[in-house]
């Protein structure tokens, strides 16, 4: 299992923690986000739709986090399908990233201690669910969408350039996907430091159509806004899925 996480220092993990909030599958608001209207409409189906299904409402919760008082059910509901089913891989996911968005609710009321903790165990279990599905596109995109965004510190990107790169030679990959991969590809390169791949990316973005220069619009923004193509091609598709 990769899981660079057990030999990062505390003050690491709280960086790590700064900037998580928001920063995968969020709900805040970000400049340049003509696609975010959208987005929570189709988040708001999904929520309806599967109303009655407590384990999709868990999942959805994690990505929409509306306070932290239902982020924290919604990551206990999740914590009882793991205990129930080791082989849950998508509840795993999730409960990480549960838990990577309570490390920086901690942060902000100073509580460090619980910012490292809950850091260190959202990526365990964020690398538990890839690495036991590691053929499974959608876990590695989930991946990747979290690692890229995170601080070199950490040395994730290194972790996130080797899952884009599997994903870029995905050919059951939606196509509409794939100008985020290469935005992903962009961000993850220059966190490591790999100018030419990153300037290239870039490139790649400006002849991608419109959804390459939204891309490129948001090129600085620290937290990605949730895109309606991953709520459709990742989210859907994962919420259902139960061993």
């Amino acid at each position: 299992m990769i899981s660079l996480l057990r030999n990062i220092n505390p003050i690491a993990l709280l960086v790590l923690s700064l900037t998580t909030s928001g920063t995968v599958m969020a709900t805040e608001p970000v400049q340049n986000s003509d696609y975010r209207p959208q987005s929570q409409r189709m988040l708001a189906e999904l929520i309806r739709e599967n109303s009655a299904n407590p384990r999709a409402k868990a999942i959805l919760g994690v990505i929409s986090r509306p306070s932290m008082g239902e982020l924290t059910q919604a990551v206990n509901v999740l914590e009882s399908y793991i205990a129930a089913s080791a082989q849950d891989n998508t509840a795993k996911m999730y409960y990480g990233y549960g838990l990577l968005f309570m490390a920086s609710e901690f942060l902000n009321n100073k509580n460090y201690f619980k910012a490292a903790e809950f850091s260190k165990r959202g990526f365990f279990f964020i690398d538990e669910a890839t690495e036991s599905d590691l053929d499974n596109w959608r876990m590695r995109y989930l991946r990747a969408r979290m690692d890229t965004f995170v601080p070199k510190v950490n040395g994730r990107c290194v972790i996130a350039l080797k899952d884009i790169r599997y994903l870029q030679e995905q050919t059951s990959i939606p196509e509409d996907l794939k100008p985020f991969i290469t935005f992903m590809l962009a961000r993850a390169s220059a966190t490591c430091d790999h100018p030419d791949q990153e300037q290239a990316a870039y490139q790649a973005l400006e002849s991608a159509g419109s959804q390459g220069q939204s891309l490129l619009a948001i090129k600085k923004e620290e937290k990605p806004f949730t895109r309606p193509e991953e709520i459709s091609g990742v989210i859907q598709s994962l919420i259902g899925v139960h061993p």
